[in-house]
Parts: C-alpha cells; structure tokens; sequence
C-alpha cells in the first residue's frame, strides 16, 4: 500500500510539473521542481501578515468563448492555454512595472470529476501584495491597481482583502458584488476563488451540453528558486517565495 502511495505522489507531481514548467510557467526559468501545494505550514506568512496588511488576486485568464475559440476542439485548447499564458505573463510586467511584490499562484481541478477521462488542470492567478520592492507600503495605491487590472483583462471582479476587513470581490466599477462570511483563512479564500475562475475559464461542455463536472483539489504556488541566480532575479523583480519555514 505504501509502494502505491508514493507512486501516486511521484505520478501527481510529474503530472504538475509538467503543466507548470509547458504550460503555466510564470517565471522565465529552468526550474524543475514541482509547484508546492499551498497548505498550512507554508501559508503561515499569507495568514499571519498579509491577511492582517491585506492583499489582492489578481487573473487574465479568460473562457474560450472569449477568443471564438472551441473548448472541444484540442487544437483550440492548445491556442487558449496559450493566450492566457501569455495574457497572464503580462499582467506579471505590469506588476513588475508598479513595483508591487506579488507571488504567482494556481488552482488545481479534475475536470470530468468521476468519468474515466478526468483530467486535472491548473488555473493560472497572481497574488499581489501592498508593499513595494522598495519596501514601502500602500494598499490604497494596490486597491487602485487592482481595479485598473480588472478592467484592463477584462475580470468580471477581482479579489481584495483589505486590512482589518472581510475578502470580497469589487467589480470593474469599484462596487462590492460579494463579501465573505465570517473571517475565513486563506485557504478558504483561495478555493472560492479559482472554483469561481475555473467556472470562467474552463468552457467545457460535455456531449449533454451540461457543464463539465469539476472538483477542486489543492491551491498551489510557484516552485522557490533552485540556484542563487534564480533567486536573486526573481527577488529582484519582486517575486516573493512561500516555503514551509
């Protein structure tokens, strides 16, 4: 039984690697290891500081519907990955650009939940902090920013989470459209966030012309430097790595 575990894992992890490193590479990097899941012992930074100084979640992703683009067709799979790799790479420069720090992010799924053809998938999404490389901090400026990016990749809302207040998603106009119950930690955030996403996203339909079934499996983030010059560009262009220390 053991022997089958760690099988699992080493499949799993061959399974996300290969996504990260073909299709939702953040970073320009040789980096092989596998994106780490986001799981308590290595968010405890995002849950004791940044949920207390606040962030955002920021997407550029979007369906396939809105590139005329065929969610059944896997030529057209390929070409929507791909735009959004590249819609999401840009949305990196312009965080880069403002000098916010930021950490990239994904959420995983199974598409097809239960069918022999399931398949898992990784929705890509950006984590932006209100201090800047310089250390400075400023959550009005980021809170500004955000809409700026909502509006500009064409986000239905964005995801804020204000010092001392509840996560809630702001429309492109800066009205509130949802607030989270009670205060919810990170993880709980993370999953409301990328099942709304992926439902964004996704476009599947299957042949009775219902959504694809989906279940979501685990938020994760992207793998910390393997070398010092890794590390050294991604820090300087303000990449912040979450680890389990």
């Amino acid at each position: 039984m053991e022997r089958v575990e760690k099988r699992d894992k080493k499949n799993k992890e061959e399974k996300i690697q290969e996504n990260n490193i073909k299709c939702y590479a953040l970073t320009e990097t040789n980096n092989t290891l596998p994106v780490p899941i986001l799981e308590k012992s290595n968010a405890k930074r995002l849950i004791d500081k940044h949920t207390k100084d606040g962030y955002v979640i920021l997407s550029a992703c979007r369906g396939f519907e809105d590139f005329n683009l065929d969610s059944s067709d896997d030529n057209d799979i390929c070409k929507h990955n791909t735009i959004n790799n590249k819609r999401t790479k840009e949305l990196i420069a312009d965080i880069q650009q403002r000098n916010f720090s930021y950490t990239p992010a994904y959420g995983g799924f199974i598409e097809n939940n239960g069918d022999s053809n399931s398949e898992e998938v990784y929705e890509q999404s950006v984590i932006v902090y209100p201090y800047k490389k310089d250390n400075t901090y400023n959550f009005d400026e980021l809170y500004e920013f955000a809409l700026e990016m909502c509006k500009k990749y064409n986000q239905d809302s964005v995801l804020i989470k204000q010092p001392n207040d509840l996560p809630k998603y702001v429309k492109q106009d800066g009205i509130v459209d949802f607030v989270f119950n009670g205060e919810p930690t990170f993880n709980d955030v993370s999953k409301t966030y990328f099942t709304d996403l992926h439902k964004n996203t996704s476009g599947k339909i299957k042949s009775s012309g219902k959504p694809t079934r989906f279940s979501f499996t685990e938020s994760y983030v992207s793998q910390i430097p393997q070398s010092y010059s890794e590390s050294h560009t991604r820090y300087l262009n303000g990449e912040i790595f979450i680890t389990k220390k």
